[in-house]
């Protein structure tokens, strides 16, 4: 007899789509919020705030700290690529020990992250768009590369779970082909509410941080640093 779940728990692939989008929106939403627009799983907004600032001949280290933040990030993740493809092959990993050592690295980043804004943000070196603020950010876009490119969910049904661009396209396409034929609606009830669910997690990662960040900044993200062990500590049961 199959176990009923609540909601979607004890479905893993699941539980990988849906947490880790509210992960991303906690993410998204500190990084806009506290640290000068550096959405940190979006290197197209640095390099358009870096490019257009030099272009516009407004030179300062507001436009060069954007510009950086693409810089280290392409450092990091050819370093890690190269890494990965070393020790993958030398470990002759399976799939399950690389989502284990991917959620571990994540969760590592993340709470660097975490602690380290805290602490920088506390101490007042957080004010304005300088080296420390690029040194957190750094850290925070590696873990959100990690998560965004590293991390397979499994699922049947490809999302991303930080860019809500091309999920937003998905569930109104779907919505699209059920209006136009309603009796597609039982076959489409289940792509629809995978995305609706995609939404609502994202939607309320950001709310929650929003309004846990006026009280708590970086360490709003202990939230979200406990779903992240949740998941890492599942990836290593699968093992």
């Amino acid at each position: 007899m199959e176990k009923k779940r609540f909601l979607y728990f004890g479905d893993f692939p699941s539980e990988i789509s849906y947490l880790l989008c509210f992960v991303g929106g906690c993410t998204d939403c500190i990084s806009f919020i506290l640290l000068f627009h550096s959405l940190v799983g979006f290197m197209t907004v640095n390099t358009l705030y870096g490019v257009v600032g030099f272009a516009q001949n407004a030179v300062s280290f507001a436009s060069l700290y954007h510009l950086l933040i693409v810089i280290v990030f392409v450092f990091f993740v050819l370093s890690h690529q190269i890494y990965k493809q070393i020790y993958s092959k030398s470990k002759h990993l399976q799939p399950q020990k690389e989502l284990f050592h991917a959620f571990f690295t994540k969760c590592i980043f993340y709470f660097l992250f975490m602690v380290s804004a805290h602490i920088l943000y506390k101490l007042g070196h957080l004010k304005e768009a300088n080296i420390w603020a690029l040194i957190v950010v750094s850290i925070a876009s590696f873990s959100s590369y990690i998560q965004n490119y590293n991390i397979k969910s499994g699922h049947p049904i490809a999302i991303s779970t930080a860019a809500m661009t091309g999920n937003y396209v998905s569930l109104l396409s779907e919505l699209a082909q059920t209006i136009i034929n309603p009796k597609q609606f039982k076959s489409k009830k289940n792509v629809l509410k995978h995305h609706l669910f995609v939404q609502a997690h994202f939607w309320s990662g950001v709310i929650v941080t929003c309004l846990l960040s006026k009280y708590f900044d970086f360490l709003s993200l202990i939230i979200p640093f406990f779903v992240l062990v949740y998941l890492t500590f599942r990836s290593w049961k699968k093992i």
